[in-house]
């Protein structure tokens, strides 16, 4: 069998520059969250990661915790979401790495604050709210939000900074799906807020949402 060399050139001059060119896009409505996470996809996170720190980014996003702790390991100190949260046993690696995980479970809660009892953590541990309007992947339902919201503010660790969700299918741009879900973002925002909670991120644009509606870039977006 034959077979032919093949490589990938990556340019992290290029990403530096589509970073701005986002940045200035949604600036000054909305900040950005690169999302680098299944190794930037294929690109290299840890190499990505540092090129968009350095051009400024703040927020970076993987999928796992042990993504996030692989990047704090190559030097990133901007802040690292975790979009698919934590699983059992991942949580004291949570407050020891200062990730700030999707939550969306009471177990969630449960664990992180008796990670940061055992840790001595001297900081609350920020989480960000992950809502379901309709992937029905990750997140809590609105019928279940007022009891998840009751039990964060409960939590002396830990402390709401975020809420948000993920289109079904942003890349339809005229579909009624996407603006049903929009509806229902703003309805849990709108619940949040009946309870004296305003957290300070909310987001739930992607790349595509991104470019066809600005009115779901609230004041994040995650390309």
């Amino acid at each position: 069998m034959h077979t032919h060399p093949s490589w990938v050139e990556v340019s992290l001059t290029a990403l530096q520059h589509n970073f701005r060119t986002v940045l200035s896009y949604v600036q000054p409505e909305a900040g950005v969250c690169a999302v680098i996470k299944h190794d930037a996809y294929g690109h290299g996170a840890g190499a990505c990661a540092l090129a968009l720190q350095k051009e400024g980014a703040k927020w970076l996003a993987v999928g796992t915790v042990e993504e996030g702790a692989s990047l704090r390991g190559d030097g990133v100190t901007a802040r690292i979401l975790i979009l698919d949260g934590f699983a059992r046993g991942e949580e004291e690696d949570v407050a020891q790495y200062q990730l700030t995980p999707a939550v969306w479970d009471w177990n969630h809660i449960e664990l992180l604050e008796n990670a940061a009892e055992k840790l001595a953590t001297p900081h609350r541990i920020p989480i960000h709210l992950s809502v379901n309007t309709g992937l029905n992947h990750l997140g809590v339902d609105l019928s279940g939000l007022p009891a998840m919201l009751e039990a964060i503010q409960s939590a002396p660790h830990l402390f709401l900074e975020g809420m948000f969700s993920h289109f079904a299918a942003a890349e339809v741009v005229d579909g009624p799906h996407g603006e049903r879900q929009l509806e229902l973002f703003r309805d849990a925002l709108a619940k949040a807020e009946e309870m004296g909670i305003r957290p300070s991120f909310q987001h739930i644009a992607n790349s595509s949402a991104l470019a066809s509606r600005p009115q779901s870039w609230f004041n994040m977006v995650r390309p």
